[in-house]
Parts: C-alpha cells; sequence; structure tokens
C-alpha cells in the first residue's frame, strides 16, 4: 500500500487496539523496523496515535534508529510547541504518561 492511504485501516479495531500497536513499536525494535516498510501513520484514525507515529517512522528513516522515549517526547514538545494544537498536544501528553506507568 501507498503512503497515501487515507483510510484509517486501524479503526474498527478501536482505540485500545491502535494504543497497543504504537506500544509495540515502541517496545520492539525490530519488529518497528519492519514495519516501517508497510506501514503508515494514516492506518491510525485517532490523531494523536498517527502524529506519534509519523515522528517516530521519520526519526529512523533519517538516523537508522529509533528515538527512546525520552528523545520522542523531545520530539513532540518541540514540533508541538509552536502549534495550535493544544487538543492534540494534551491527548499525546496523557497517552506518553499511560504508556510509562
Amino acid at each position: 500500500m501507498s503512503d497515501d492511504v487515507s483510510v484509517a485501516l486501524f479503526k474498527s479495531y478501536g482505540k485500545k487496539f491502535q494504543e497497543q500497536i504504537f506500544q509495540g513499536l515502541l517496545t520492539d525494535h525490530p519488529w518497528a523496523t519492519q514495519m516501517v516498510e508497510v506501514m503508515s501513520p494514516a492506518y491510525f484514525d485517532l490523531k494523536y496515535l498517527s502524529f506519534l507515529t509519523d515522528r517516530y517512522f521519520k526519526h529512523y528513516s533519517k538516523y537508522k534508529t529509533f528515538p527512546t522515549m525520552q528523545l520522542l517526547i523531545s520530539i513532540i514538545k518541540d514540533d508541538l510547541q509552536s502549534g495550535p494544537d493544544a487538543i492534540l498536544k494534551d491527548q499525546i501528553v496523557d497517552y506518553l504518561h499511560r504508556v510509562r506507568a
């Protein structure tokens, strides 16, 4: 499938499943490396997971390594610092706090 997928393929599986997919990307780097090739951030219908996946995959594409949780948080903070999307920022912060716990 191409990167311009407009349909969120994971939508029918619900929020919990989508969050678990992203958590898997964070914790299983060999699997995440495979997913970079076949998964698009657009597969998520939850905007915050799509945003996180996009930044996570972009970092990997540039540096050939995945960011640590701390670095990912820093990347997200920098990206959202100047943006007006406070709801997205709150959703991301809430989700990352739950993942850490």
